[in-house]
This record gives structure tokens, C-alpha cells and sequence, in this order.
């Protein structure tokens, strides 16, 4: 297995994308029924940002019963979460809440608003309520359990155990228990959990990343692979499965598979844009790291142009930082000026095709 350099750094990267607990949901995907509020690729959400025929606003109910208003206002805030206004979707779902409130869906609804919106007062005082008047629903005790994730994850990841071994079958709490295992380090655990799901759901581009990520925290790199590779397939052209399989190659050893990755991910090594929106620091660490395959690869003109290309990110402290080193370390010629320059190229290519100054250089950038 190949040890890559700083590896726990680039699979905190890597994870960032694909494991949160905050992903996007993805247009005709089924909102989980527990946890935060969280924006949704909708047709009326596309239509607002695209340019697209607006969807219209439900009307409120000309009369009718009580129920019938709740109703209204209820389709009211579903269609502004759908927007990603939570602020409004609040006020609809209070409205329905006041007109109706023995309704435990609404009161849950209430509460994972409140509590997205930070309002952890309301949301812990309708939390307690809805468990008062329906203390089983496994949907509001994992939304309840939801928030410890903010003040202790060693809470949250005991809270969502009692969950899950009496309501086997709920998803979202599983699925959260897996990512809580895999920031306890418990990768093998959250893997087992996350085949539970799978088995249900064998395409679902979410959980194959996270199984993914689990699965390189487990050494399992063919297997992370594969998982990615699944991912790819189910929603292509995302940048976080592409970094993360890149990974995943560079530990299995296949240098070539990573290289492709790093070059779908960064584009053609030439100090250009990336194809994806990637920046700063991430983007510098990217860009080494390809560098140091392509000196595994004996590509070295082309590793040292992407050496440069990362520095850059850093501006005119990395660039000294790195040509003192190289002025320490067998380039006593390389200029101490702060800015990038055909002659720093060359004594970056020159040091990453010696084993002695890589092997430095590579811990050290």
C-alpha cells in the first residue's frame, strides 16, 4: 500500500465534500424526515436561479376548516424550504402550528426549522413537547439527537446508538451514526453500517462516498475504489468523488488512475484556472500532491511546473519558503526574491528528480 504524504490532511479534504451533514439534496430526492433543514436542488429552486418560469406561491385557504388553513400553510413553508427561505418556511409552519397544535408533524417541523435557523430556545422547547406527545417517533428523537452534533459528537454518537437499536431500520439515524464513527475513528464500525444501507440502496451517490471515505480511513483502498467509482457513475462530474478516488488511487499504488483523477479535477498542468471551483489552500495541496505523483511517474518537468503553480497559491512567503530550502539543500544559485521564475522551475525539477532532495522537499512544502 502506498503511504501518501499527509494523507490524513487530504482525506480531511476530501471528506469535507462528501460526508457533512449538511449535503444538498438532489432535484426528485426524498428529503430526510429528520435533522437540520437543508436546501434541496428543486425545480422551483433551479427555475428562481436560472432564469426559469417561477413557481408560484400556494394560496392560503379561502375559508375552509381548520385543517384546511393548517394545510395551506403547511404547503406554504414546504414551498419555501424548497426555495431555501427558511426564515419564511418558519413563520408558514408557526402559522400551522397555532392553528393546529396537537399535530406532532407540524411541532417537528417547527423544531428542525428552529433549530437550522440557530433559534435553539424554540427548538429545544418544541423538541420537548413533541416528545412529550409522541416519545417513540424515532424522526424526532434523531432530530433531537441532531443537535448535539453542535456542543458534543461523543453525546450525538451515543444518542443516535439508542436509536438505531430500537428502530433498526431508520436511515437517517444510521447513516449519521456512520459518520460519527468515522470522526471517532472507528472506520470498520461506520462501513458495517453504512453496508446496512447500501443494501437498500445500492446507488446512492451520498452513502457509496462515504462508504468511500470510510473505506480509506480503513485501508481499504480497492474498495474505496470501487465505491467511488460506483459514485461517479450515479452523479457524475463531482469534484469531492474525483479528489477522493484520486486519493484512494495514490494509497492503492496506482499512480496513472491518480494522475487522471488529478487531471479531471485540475485540468492540464499550465498554471491555469482548475475545472472545479477549488481555491487557496486546497487547491495548492492538490496541485503538489499531483506534482509528487508525476515525480513517481518520472514526469518531472511537468512535476515541477505544478510545484510552482501551488506555491503560487501561497503567494511571495511560499515561494521564499521554498527557495530557501533549495538554497539549503544543493541549489545555492536559486534566487531568494519571493517570486516565481524560470530559474526556481529549474531547480524544482532538478531537486524532485533527486531522491534525497524529493524525499525533503516532500515533507517540507
Amino acid at each position: 500500500m502506498r503511504q501518501l504524504r499527509s494523507i490524513g490532511c487530504y482525506i480531511a479534504i476530501v471528506m469535507a465534500g462528501a460526508c457533512g451533514f449538511a449535503p444538498v439534496w438532489a432535484a426528485g430526492s426524498q428529503e430526510p424526515e429528520a435533522g437540520f433543514i437543508e436546501p434541496r436542488n428543486s425545480p422551483c429552486l433551479l427555475a428562481k436561479y436560472n432564469g426559469g418560469q417561477p413557481c408560484k406561491l400556494p394560496e392560503l385557504a379561502a375559508g375552509g376548516d381548520i385543517a384546511q388553513q393548517a394545510a395551506a400553510r403547511l404547503s406554504r413553508a414546504r414551498f419555501y424550504i424548497d426555495m431555501a427561505d427558511r426564515q419564511n418556511a418558519f413563520v408558514e409552519a408557526d402559522e400551522a402550528l397555532k392553528l393546529t397544535p396537537d399535530d406532532v408533524d407540524i411541532r417537528h417541523l417547527v423544531a428542525r426549522l428552529a433549530m437550522s435557523a440557530g433559534n435553539n430556545a424554540r427548538a429545544d422547547r418544541e423538541f420537548t413537547i413533541a416528545l412529550q406527545q409522541r416519545p417513540d417517533d424515532a424522526n424526532i428523537q434523531a432530530s433531537n439527537a441532531t443537535r448535539l452534533l453542535l456542543t458534543s459528537e461523543t453525546q450525538a454518537l451515543r444518542a443516535f446508538d439508542k436509536i438505531v437499536s430500537a428502530h433498526p431500520e431508520h436511515r437517517y439515524s444510521r447513516r449519521s451514526r456512520a459518520q460519527l464513527l468515522i470522526n471517532a475513528g472507528r472506520a470498520g464500525d461506520a462501513i458495517a453500517d453504512l453496508d446496512v444501507l447500501l443494501a437498500e440502496d445500492s446507488r446512492d451517490p451520498n452513502l457509496l462516498a462515504l462508504r468511500g471515505n470510510a473505506n480509506i480511513r480503513a485501508g481499504n483502498a480497492w474498495q474505496a475504489v470501487a465505491d467511488l467509482t460506483e459514485a461517479l457513475k450515479q452523479d457524475p462530474g463531482r469534484y469531492d468523488l474525483v479528489s477522493a478516488r484520486a486519493i484512494a488511487n495514490e494509497i492503492l499504488g496506482d499512480d496513472s488512475a491518480a494522475l487522471a483523477d488529478y487531471d479531471t479535477l485540475l485540468g492540464p498542468i499550465s498554471g491555469g484556472p482548475p475545472k472545479y471551483a477549488i481555491g487557496g489552500d486546497e487547491l495548492a495541496k492538490f496541485r503538489m500532491q499531483r506534482a509528487f505523483v508525476s515525480v513517481r511517474l518520472k514526469r518531472f518537468d511537468d512535476a515541477a511546473a505544478e510545484a510552482v503553480s501551488a506555491l503560487a497559491a501561497g503567494g511571495r512567503r511560499s515561494f521564499l519558503r521554498a527557495q530557501v530550502f533549495l538554497r539549503q539543500n544543493g541549489f545555492p544559485e536559486t534566487p531568494l526574491d519571493g517570486q516565481s521564475s524560470e530559474d526556481l522551475r529549474k531547480a524544482m525539477q532538478a531537486c524532485m528528480g533527486l531522491n534525497s532532495c524529493f524525499e525533503k522537499i516532500s515533507g517540507s512544502l
